[in-house]
């Protein structure tokens, strides 16, 4: 009995000094993860960012176009009724002359 009591604080010292050790190494390979993840973190951040700029220029260019689209439209629909406009102006003239 007395060999069993010297024996297990031996082995569970032991035991214990093993986890600790296991522990440390577990980490260490973590910390080290976690550098890896934050390293591909920024360099996605900065791909992000060159691509933030790229949708920018492409989202101005497509704005430039349409509002040069949405004049053209607008002139040629002003054309369009003023020429209506003309033609029933010059039917009514013509409605008023066939009256006297």
């Amino acid at each position: 009995m007395e060999f069993l009591n010297s024996l297990l604080p031996i082995i569970l010292y032991f035991v214990l000094i093993i986890l600790i050790v296991v522990l440390i190494v577990f980490l260490i390979r973590l910390f080290k993860t976690l550098k890896k993840i934050d390293t591909t973190i920024d360099k996605v951040n900065d791909e992000v960012d060159k691509l933030d700029k790229a949708v920018s220029i492409v989202d101005t260019v497509a704005d430039t176009i349409s509002s040069v689209g949405d004049k053209v439209v607008s002139v040629a629909s002003g054309l369009i009724t003023s020429i209506f406009k003309k033609r029933k102006k010059k039917n009514k003239e013509e409605g008023e002359m066939e009256d006297e």
